[in-house]
């Protein structure tokens, strides 16, 4: 009995120790083909294991490489690939497309690769159940740091989703921060030099659109990809491989647009869209990126809650909407002589324009028993005059994309003369990397609102050697006006080193501002604003080089697609130096989408100082 058990354990000895050495032997062969094949030089093993330029990869999680040299290694990833999907068969439900791509472009590779069921993955991709990919852009959102410049995120839509309606149902793959603690200096120092983890997640697509347009009030814009059946399952397979794998996060370029954008590099072999974001990603460039890829098929636009309540407002007289505003705070206005004297119609129009407000005043507010009761109540009076109920929504603004691009190059002419000193001519060389300010092209960007950071101005004065004149690192305003509806502050913030005249001098200081304010309408788009303001500045020509400054700003706002113009009046008094005073006259003709012309005139008023300057610019933006 023995001598046949040891032999029995002999012969299985040698059958483990023959198929190893097969095994091996065949893993041997399969490396050294994909080596002689330069399948580690593939585009689409580049983008799956998303390398930069330089050949190092953008993952930032160990967990995600099979070799300990993947990160920065695209062959000893590729051979360790090799190696371990065929000793552990398991890795494939990790790996779903790696292994199908090794499969594809490796010969030999599945006649030794034993599939697998994998449960999860298949669970995860029925849950989705998608048949195509939509790219979503969320409008910007200055009142949110990382929202300032918009976000983009995917939808997955299954076979019958062809609408609006239908789309609610889909789900979402969104990448962003994962963020613990608030806003402040932390917050900004690493959003930008990618102190925060970022990690790609999914959830059901109606409450990012009840995040979006109902909470923030900002516009969505859905963006159906050509995408084939083929390369959403590639697209949904490397999904998987990155659940839970960490990116570090950058506001600027590793941002949310940007990690997208190689997904779809992934999805269909042979596309470049991340090669012109090596600086920063702003989510309407990238969108653009994907027009001209040619992935775009049709576009939706979805206005925000807000937006249809403006929309709805606007049907209404002046008097009807001074109802709507009282109903809306009062059901008892219901009864009044002005209101029943209104037609059915009317009354209908204006029960739905207060339900709407009422729900726009409280969207994050907790529930509250006496304002459900009063939106139960105009809801049955809407249903009281059913027949008068249309779907009427607000007309299709121009797309984003379709508005200026966001960097600008300006050139500009003009002179400048100070009291004592002659005129001179300069001519100014201007770069701005992004994004908006409010005199340039309006099309397709909101109103009111400007967003300016990383610019740089270069002065060469006749007789006199180039200087810097300006070097702005962050620039944002909004001045949207206030109503009988909705009541916003206006404020502004500033930052950035400039020229400024003090005491007979042209000195270069460095300065910080901010204000805030109200606006209000005058008449059609035009605008009217005053903000309390306060700067610090930094100025070698104070005897106290770094003062405080108090002060105030006014000024005339007008925007609109055949031009902007702005008039600007602002003093400032240091504690310890001279009284400024400060008027800006400035209009800009759209001459194309991406090229402007402007005209500019400067007074300027120090205790010491009365410094005239006029300009004439050309602004291209690419």
């Amino acid at each position: 009995m023995l001598f046949f058990l040891r032999n029995y354990l002999f012969v299985i000895f040698l059958f483990c120790f023959s198929s190893l050495v097969f095994s091996n032997d065949k893993i041997t062969t399969l490396q050294n083909l994909a080596n002689s094949l330069n399948l580690s030089q593939a585009h689409a093993w580049r983008r799956l294991l998303h390398l930069d330029e330089s050949g190092k990869s953008y993952v930032d999680d160990k967990n995600y490489f099979l070799s300990p040299e993947g990160k920065s290694q695209p062959e000893q990833e590729l051979l360790a690939s090799i190696a371990e999907l065929i000793n552990n068969p398991e890795l494939q439900c990790r790996y779903p497309w790696r292994s199908r791509w090794l499969s594809e472009n490796l010969p030999g590779f599945s006649d030794v690769f034993e599939r697998q069921d994998c449960e999860e993955y298949d669970s995860w991709r029925g849950r989705l159940n998608a048949n195509s990919v939509t790219l979503v852009l969320a409008a910007s959102y200055l009142n949110s740091p990382s929202s300032m410049y918009g976000h983009t995120f995917l939808r997955f839509d299954a076979k019958s989703v062809d609408d609006q309606g239908g789309a609610l149902g889909s789900y979402a793959v969104n990448f962003a921060a994962f963020i613990e603690g608030g806003a402040g200096f932390s917050y900004a120092y690493k959003g930008l030099f990618g102190g925060y983890p970022g990690y790609f997640s999914d959830g059901p697509y109606y409450k990012k659109v009840k995040e979006y347009s109902r909470l923030d009030n900002r516009d969505v814009w859905e963006y159906r990809l050509n995408l084939s059946t083929d390369e959403t399952d590639i697209l949904l397979a490397h999904l998987w491989e990155l659940n839970k794998i960490k990116f570090d996060y950058y506001f600027f370029d590793e941002n949310c647009s940007f990690r997208l954008l190689e997904l779809l590099e992934v999805a269909r072999d042979g596309t470049t869209l991340t090669e012109d974001f090596d600086v920063y990603a702003i989510p309407l460039d990238t969108v653009r990126a994907t027009e001209r890829a040619g992935l775009i098929e049709r576009v939706v636009y979805r206005p925000s809650n807000r937006r249809k309540l403006e929309f709805n407002i606007a049907l209404l007289t002046k008097d009807e909407q001074k109802l709507a505003w009282r109903l809306a705070l009062e059901k008892d206005v219901w009864d009044s002589e002005e209101l029943q004297g209104l037609s059915e119609k009317k009354r209908y129009k204006v029960a739905e324009v207060s339900y709407q407000y009422l729900r726009y005043l409280n969207n994050r507010r907790s529930r509250n028993q006496k304002i459900a009761n009063h939106s139960l109540f105009l809801l049955r009076k809407m249903q009281e005059y059913s027949e008068y109920a249309q779907q009427e929504l607000p007309s299709t603004p121009a797309r984003p994309e379709q508005g200026h691009d966001t960097r600008a190059l300006t050139f500009t002419a003009g002179v400048e003369g100070a009291a004592g000193i002659d005129a001179a001519e300069f001519v100014d060389l201007a770069f701005r990397s992004a994004y908006h300010g409010f005199l340039d092209n309006i099309l397709a960007y909101p109103h009111s609102t400007e967003l300016i950071m990383g610019g740089v101005t270069l002065r060469y004065k006749k007789d006199q050697h180039l200087q810097l004149q300006n070097l702005s690192i962050v620039e944002i305003a909004s001045l949207n006006a206030r109503s009988r509806f909705f009541k916003p502050l206006s404020w502004r913030v500033r930052g950035d080193v400039e020229r400024q005249w003090t005491y007979g001098d042209d000195e270069l200081v460095a300065k910080f501002d901010g204000g805030v304010g109200w606006t209000m309408p005058v008449f059609a788009d035009l605008l009217a604003y005053a903000l309390a303001q306060a700067r610090i500045e930094y100025n070698p020509g104070f005897e106290q080089e770094l003062d405080l400054a108090l002060g105030a700003s006014t000024g005339l706002l007008l925007q609109h697609v055949s031009g902007s113009f702005m008039l600007e009046a602002q003093q400032y008094r240091f504690t310890d130096g001279p009284d400024r005073r400060q008027l800006q006259i400035s209009y800009q003709l759209p001459l194309a989408k991406n090229h402007g012309l402007r005209v500019q005139y400067t007074r300027l008023l120090n205790d010491d100082d009365a410094v005239t300057e006029s300009s004439l610019s050309y602004r291209f933006y690419y």
